[in-house]
């Protein structure tokens, strides 16, 4: 788990400096600790939570959500490893490592989705990671508590990042950054997916990082012009 981990973090730092070749300066602990405190508004919509009104839980969306919160708060870590001990940045990362292999949890066997567990979880990890200086192990131990709450360990989260990371770089290589990009595609002439959904179709029959984007090239290139 530990060398996934580093992957996990090296891959993180080529998204972000693709999406700006000098992030590290530009942005600040605040950008992180927003982002994950609005992503964790959206997994709660897909949790059904509202009990004033009708819904439906959709699972994968949320597990796609977690796996997001994993992006900022790893991103947190690369940016500002504040809380852990080691004086240089490639110890800090090792140590980190470490702790998610000895301490997360996540080498649990797969439980079974929890609706009520995901959105309690939800709730301790935005308290956890709101704090100004957020403890970054702290943190950790309640993303992993709301992964496994969703039913993922940490193979399965990996490959969802694996795969979300490949769509996260083809938005940028088509204009996400720019307002070009297009999130909804139309599959057919009835149904419009997210590109998420899209995502989590093909990672459902495909595996091999070539083979999900040229999936992603296809289907893309099928969508046509908004309507």
């Amino acid at each position: 788990m530990k060398q996934k981990v580093l992957n996990l973090l090296k891959q993180q730092r080529k998204l972000n400096t693709i999406i700006n070749p000098t992030w590290e300066n530009d942005r600040s602990r605040p950008d992180f600790i927003r982002a994950m405190i609005v992503e964790s508004g959206e997994l709660l919509e897909h949790t059904d939570y509202k009990w004033w009104k009708h819904g439906t839980v959709d699972i994968e969306h949320s597990r796609m959500e977690i796996v997001d919160l994993w992006f900022f708060y790893f991103s947190l870590v690369l940016l500002d490893p504040a809380t852990l001990p080691s004086n240089m940045s490639d110890d800090k990362l090792e140590y980190f490592a470490q702790m998610v292999e000895d301490h997360s949890g996540l080498d649990k066997s797969t439980s079974e989705w929890d609706t009520e567990k995901v959105q309690q979880r939800t709730l301790y990890f935005v308290h956890s990671c709101s704090q100004m200086t957020p403890n970054l192990l702290s943190t950790m131990y309640e993303l992993s508590e709301l992964t496994l709450a969703a039913g993922m360990t940490f193979n399965k989260m990996y490959h969802m990042y694996m795969g979300k990371l490949i769509l996260n770089i083809f938005r940028q290589e088509n204009g996400y950054k720019e307002g070009t990009y297009r999130k909804q595609w139309h599959t057919s002439a009835q149904s419009t997916l997210e590109d998420n959904q899209v995502l989590t179709t093909i990672m459902k029959r495909e595996s091999d990082p070539t083979l999900i984007k040229e999936a992603l090239e296809n289907g893309y290139k099928a969508t046509g012009q908004p309507r």
